[in-house]
């Protein structure tokens, strides 16, 4: 008895923190200041993409706590669903920390590292979105509850 009142606990926190890391990713992203790397402007621009990172966290985890408990429900295309969510959380993180971490003094414009790092984050959103959307629609067609 005690775990099934665990478990429904478990998936609306799950579902908290993408919502959360969704929402502070997306503020975390909408400024508008910018400048060449070298710049006052680039190191505030630099400085706060260095955060998301968490956000980006927040989704995994929160993602992988609704997912544990309601696995056997899913169906395999449910978990494949999932996979898909959990991959493109890896391709944002990696794009990421590869882009602001790693490459952030090169330039933007060229085929170089930093431009393969905004790639793989792009990759990685669009993975995200599609499996997310998809993950929902097979956790709202489970065959059990928690």
């Amino acid at each position: 008895m005690e775990m099934s009142r665990l478990k429904k606990a478990v998936v609306p926190i799950g579902m908290a923190l993408v919502g959360l890391g969704c929402v502070s990713l997306l503020v975390l992203m909408s400024s508008s200041q910018w400048g060449p790397p070298g710049t006052e402007a680039y190191r505030i621009y630099e400085a706060r993409n260095r955060l998301p990172p968490v956000s980006i966290m927040l989704m995994g985890i929160g993602l992988i706590g609704v997912y544990l408990p309601l696995r056997a429900g899913l169906g395999s295309l449910g978990r494949l669903a999932f996979a898909s969510s959990l991959i493109g959380v890896v391709f944002m993180l990696a794009g990421n920390i590869a882009e602001f971490w790693f490459f952030t003094d090169q330039p933007y414009g060229q085929l170089n590292p930093r431009a393969i790092a905004w790639s793989a984050f792009l990759f990685g959103a669009l993975v995200l979105l599609v499996g997310l959307m998809t993950f929902m629609v097979f956790v709202a067609r489970r065959k059990q509850a928690p």
